[in-house]
Protein backbone atom coordinates (compact mmCIF):
# COMPACT_ATOMS: atom_id res chain seq x y z
CA UNK A 1 0.00 0.00 0.00
CA UNK A 2 3.21 2.37 0.59
CA UNK A 3 4.38 2.01 -2.65
CA UNK A 4 0.69 2.92 -4.34
CA UNK A 5 -0.66 5.73 -3.06
CA UNK A 6 -1.76 9.57 -4.30
CA UNK A 7 0.84 11.49 -5.89
CA UNK A 8 0.25 14.70 -7.07
CA UNK A 9 1.05 15.23 -10.57
CA UNK A 10 0.60 18.44 -12.33
CA UNK A 11 -2.72 17.90 -14.66
CA UNK A 12 -4.42 20.67 -17.02
CA UNK A 13 -7.85 20.16 -18.11
CA UNK A 14 -7.18 17.38 -20.14
CA UNK A 15 -9.62 13.80 -19.15
CA UNK A 16 -7.06 11.42 -18.93
CA UNK A 17 -8.38 7.78 -19.71
CA UNK A 18 -5.53 4.93 -18.90
CA UNK A 19 -4.65 1.13 -18.27
CA UNK A 20 -1.50 -0.26 -17.42
CA UNK A 21 -1.57 -4.37 -18.62
CA UNK A 22 0.22 -5.89 -20.90
CA UNK A 23 -1.01 -5.60 -24.26
CA UNK A 24 -2.61 -9.01 -24.61
CA UNK A 25 -6.14 -9.84 -27.14
CA UNK A 26 -7.31 -11.56 -23.33
CA UNK A 27 -7.59 -7.97 -21.91
CA UNK A 28 -9.91 -6.99 -24.21
CA UNK A 29 -8.19 -3.61 -24.73
CA UNK A 30 -9.58 -3.09 -28.24
CA UNK A 31 -13.12 -2.55 -26.48
CA UNK A 32 -11.43 0.26 -24.60
CA UNK A 33 -10.01 2.39 -27.28
CA UNK A 34 -13.47 1.46 -29.20
CA UNK A 35 -15.32 2.89 -26.22
CA UNK A 36 -13.10 5.97 -26.35
CA UNK A 37 -14.17 6.20 -30.12
CA UNK A 38 -17.63 6.50 -29.07
CA UNK A 39 -16.62 8.92 -26.02
CA UNK A 40 -15.21 11.64 -28.56
CA UNK A 41 -17.35 11.34 -30.97
CA UNK A 42 -19.80 11.87 -28.08
CA UNK A 43 -18.01 14.95 -26.58
CA UNK A 44 -16.45 16.75 -29.44
CA UNK A 45 -15.28 19.68 -27.23
CA UNK A 46 -14.19 17.81 -24.40
CA UNK A 47 -9.84 17.66 -24.37
CA UNK A 48 -9.16 14.19 -23.40
CA UNK A 49 -6.41 11.69 -24.07
CA UNK A 50 -6.14 7.70 -23.71
CA UNK A 51 -3.25 6.05 -22.24
CA UNK A 52 -1.78 2.86 -22.94
CA UNK A 53 0.69 1.58 -20.57
CA UNK A 54 2.32 -1.83 -21.34
CA UNK A 55 4.05 -4.16 -24.06
CA UNK A 56 2.53 -7.31 -25.38
CA UNK A 57 2.16 -9.24 -28.83
CA UNK A 58 -1.08 -7.70 -29.25
CA UNK A 59 0.45 -3.99 -29.98
CA UNK A 60 0.31 -4.24 -33.49
CA UNK A 61 -3.40 -4.99 -33.65
CA UNK A 62 -3.91 -2.03 -31.39
CA UNK A 63 -2.01 0.76 -33.10
CA UNK A 64 -4.18 -0.54 -36.24
CA UNK A 65 -7.29 -0.13 -34.53
CA UNK A 66 -6.29 3.32 -33.18
CA UNK A 67 -5.37 4.39 -37.07
CA UNK A 68 -8.75 3.01 -38.06
CA UNK A 69 -10.61 4.77 -35.66
CA UNK A 70 -8.62 8.15 -36.74
CA UNK A 71 -7.52 8.01 -32.81
CA UNK A 72 -3.65 8.87 -33.19
CA UNK A 73 -3.60 12.42 -31.68
CA UNK A 74 -5.78 10.78 -28.84
CA UNK A 75 -4.38 7.77 -27.92
CA UNK A 76 -1.08 7.48 -26.21
CA UNK A 77 0.97 4.38 -25.85
CA UNK A 78 3.24 4.61 -22.99
CA UNK A 79 5.22 1.67 -23.34
CA UNK A 80 6.43 -0.55 -20.31
CA UNK A 81 5.59 1.09 -17.40
CA UNK A 82 8.66 0.15 -14.38
CA UNK A 83 7.54 -1.11 -11.43
CA UNK A 84 8.75 1.99 -9.79
CA UNK A 85 6.81 4.03 -12.03
CA UNK A 86 3.04 2.25 -11.67
CA UNK A 87 1.78 4.49 -9.30
CA UNK A 88 2.96 7.80 -10.67
CA UNK A 89 1.63 6.54 -13.85
CA UNK A 90 -2.00 5.44 -12.53
CA UNK A 91 -2.01 8.67 -10.45
CA UNK A 92 -2.02 10.74 -14.03
CA UNK A 93 -5.00 9.31 -14.66
CA UNK A 94 -8.52 10.36 -14.37
CA UNK A 95 -9.97 6.54 -14.46
CA UNK A 96 -8.23 3.29 -14.93
CA UNK A 97 -10.07 0.94 -17.40
CA UNK A 98 -9.94 -2.69 -17.04
CA UNK A 99 -11.82 -4.42 -19.96
CA UNK A 100 -10.51 -7.91 -19.64
CA UNK A 101 -12.31 -10.66 -21.20
CA UNK A 102 -10.53 -13.22 -18.81
CA UNK A 103 -8.81 -11.96 -15.70
CA UNK A 104 -7.24 -13.99 -12.88
CA UNK A 105 -8.03 -11.53 -9.59
CA UNK A 106 -7.64 -7.77 -10.31
CA UNK A 107 -4.63 -6.63 -8.64
CA UNK A 108 -3.75 -3.43 -10.84
CA UNK A 109 -7.64 -2.13 -10.25
CA UNK A 110 -6.67 -2.79 -6.45
CA UNK A 111 -3.36 -1.01 -7.22
CA UNK A 112 -4.67 2.07 -9.11
CA UNK A 113 -7.57 2.54 -5.89
CA UNK A 114 -4.91 2.68 -3.98
CA UNK A 115 -3.60 5.13 -5.60
CA UNK A 116 -7.52 7.14 -5.73
CA UNK A 117 -8.16 6.51 -9.31
CA UNK A 118 -11.43 5.23 -9.65
CA UNK A 119 -11.82 1.89 -11.69
CA UNK A 120 -13.67 0.82 -14.40
CA UNK A 121 -13.76 -3.44 -14.63
CA UNK A 122 -15.68 -6.14 -16.72
CA UNK A 123 -17.53 -8.54 -15.03
CA UNK A 124 -15.14 -11.79 -15.44
CA UNK A 125 -12.61 -13.46 -13.08
CA UNK A 126 -11.75 -11.90 -9.87
CA UNK A 127 -12.24 -8.44 -11.12
CA UNK A 128 -15.85 -8.22 -9.14
CA UNK A 129 -14.02 -8.64 -5.52
CA UNK A 130 -11.32 -5.63 -6.56
CA UNK A 131 -13.95 -3.31 -5.50
CA UNK A 132 -16.96 -1.81 -4.28
CA UNK A 133 -19.16 -1.34 -7.22
CA UNK A 134 -20.69 1.97 -7.53
CA UNK A 135 -18.57 3.13 -4.50
CA UNK A 136 -14.97 2.61 -5.79
CA UNK A 137 -15.80 2.42 -9.50
CA UNK A 138 -18.00 0.06 -12.05
CA UNK A 139 -18.91 -3.57 -12.88
CA UNK A 140 -19.36 -3.39 -16.82
CA UNK A 141 -20.14 -6.18 -19.24
CA UNK A 142 -17.21 -7.74 -21.01
CA UNK A 143 -16.97 -6.80 -24.78
CA UNK A 144 -19.20 -3.80 -24.40
CA UNK A 145 -17.50 -0.27 -25.59
CA UNK A 146 -20.92 1.47 -25.15
CA UNK A 147 -20.53 0.76 -21.51
CA UNK A 148 -17.62 1.05 -20.72
CA UNK A 149 -18.19 4.71 -22.56
CA UNK A 150 -21.10 5.49 -20.55
CA UNK A 151 -19.30 4.71 -17.18
CA UNK A 152 -16.18 7.22 -18.36
CA UNK A 153 -18.76 9.91 -19.23
CA UNK A 154 -20.11 9.35 -15.39
CA UNK A 155 -16.90 9.88 -13.88
CA UNK A 156 -15.84 12.38 -16.61
CA UNK A 157 -18.60 14.68 -16.19
CA UNK A 158 -18.62 14.63 -12.03
CA UNK A 159 -15.69 15.55 -11.00
CA UNK A 160 -17.01 15.42 -7.33
CA UNK A 161 -17.76 11.64 -7.62
CA UNK A 162 -14.62 11.36 -9.08
CA UNK A 163 -12.69 12.52 -6.21
CA UNK A 164 -14.92 10.77 -3.60
CA UNK A 165 -14.87 7.21 -5.59
CA UNK A 166 -11.28 7.65 -5.84
CA UNK A 167 -10.31 8.18 -1.51
CA UNK A 168 -13.21 5.33 -1.12
CA UNK A 169 -11.05 3.27 -3.46
CA UNK A 170 -7.85 3.82 -0.90
CA UNK A 171 -10.13 3.24 1.92
CA UNK A 172 -11.57 -0.19 0.16
CA UNK A 173 -7.77 -1.93 -0.49
CA UNK A 174 -6.57 -0.55 2.72
CA UNK A 175 -9.81 -2.45 5.09
CA UNK A 176 -9.78 -5.45 2.55
CA UNK A 177 -5.98 -6.03 1.34
CA UNK A 178 -3.46 -4.11 3.22
CA UNK A 179 -2.73 -6.88 5.64
CA UNK A 180 0.53 -6.84 4.45
CA UNK A 181 -0.54 -9.39 1.70
CA UNK A 182 1.86 -9.87 -1.76
CA UNK A 183 -0.85 -8.62 -4.10
CA UNK A 184 1.20 -10.94 -6.70
CA UNK A 185 0.74 -14.06 -4.41
CA UNK A 186 -2.34 -13.43 -4.08
CA UNK A 187 -2.92 -13.03 -7.63
CA UNK A 188 -0.79 -16.29 -8.26
CA UNK A 189 -3.03 -18.35 -5.78
CA UNK A 190 -6.40 -16.97 -7.82
CA UNK A 191 -5.24 -17.84 -11.09
CA UNK A 192 -4.60 -21.42 -9.51
CA UNK A 193 -7.70 -21.70 -8.42
CA UNK A 194 -10.07 -19.93 -11.55
CA UNK A 195 -7.61 -22.62 -13.59
CA UNK A 196 -8.53 -25.70 -11.85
Amino acid sequence: MERFKPVNIEKDDTFVVGIIKSLEKRYGIEYLIKAFRILKDEYPNKKMILKIGGSGQNLDNLVNLVKELKLENDVEFLGRIASDKIAKTFCSFDVTVFPSLREGFGVAAIESQACEIPVIVTNVGGHPESLDNNKTGFIVEPESPEQIKEKIAVLMNDEELRIRMGKQGRKFVRDNYEVNHNFREIEEMYNKILNK
